[in-house]
């Protein structure tokens, strides 16, 4: 099984480790410049959730990633690989176009790929229907009204604790919704 992640820094656990946001930021990692810090990525909820499917993980989130970005390099993976099991993406702040959104979840339910999509902090609206496939409940709402902080006063970013919340949710949501 093979485990597709996008998304933006909330995916690749900015800063739930280390105050690193990108792994070109520490003087060990400065040759891989933009890319998910790997200590942090270890520890994402995606990573994780692969781990309780038993699943590969593949991870194209990055830090300011936005919609059209993902919707690029999914489609790409999707057409170079177009071996995915479940794909689960989060969506940034600001959905520039759900209509762009809805496009890929028509041509995924098409493939038959299974998906989820989620927010980070923007509820969907109800211009389409879904079905399962988008959780209206959103990444920063869940983990707040689980009373957990962000790593710091001036972050966005929830540390490993918030990413083991994250994994919990999904990984119930997956079973109860037969994504597997």
């Amino acid at each position: 099984m093979i485990l597709y992640i996008n998304g933006d820094s909330h995916t690749t656990a900015a800063e739930a480790s280390n105050q690193y946001i990108v792994a070109g930021e520490d003087p060990r990692f400065v040759h891989l410049r933009t890319l998910p810090h790997p200590e942090n990525l270890a520890i994402s909820w995606g990573k994780l959730l692969s781990l309780s499917l038993r699943a590969g993980f593949h991870c194209e989130a990055f830090s300011d990633n936005t919609v059209d970005k993902i919707l690029k390099a999914t489609n790409k993976w999707l057409k170079e690989k177009s071996s995915a099991d479940l794909i689960i993406i989060q969506w940034p702040a600001q959905l520039e176009d759900e209509k762009k959104i809805w496009k890929l979840h028509q041509k995924l339910n098409k493939q038959k790929i299974k998906h989820i999509f989620f927010n980070s902090s923007q509820t969907v609206s109800n211009q389409f229907d879904w079905d399962n496939n988008y959780i209206n409940d959103t990444y920063e709402g869940k983990l707040q009204s689980s009373n957990l902080e962000t790593v710091s006063p001036n972050s966005k970013h929830f540390g490993k604790d918030g990413h083991v919340v994250w994994h919990r949710f999904l990984l119930n949501y997956v079973i109860t919704n037969n994504f597997i």
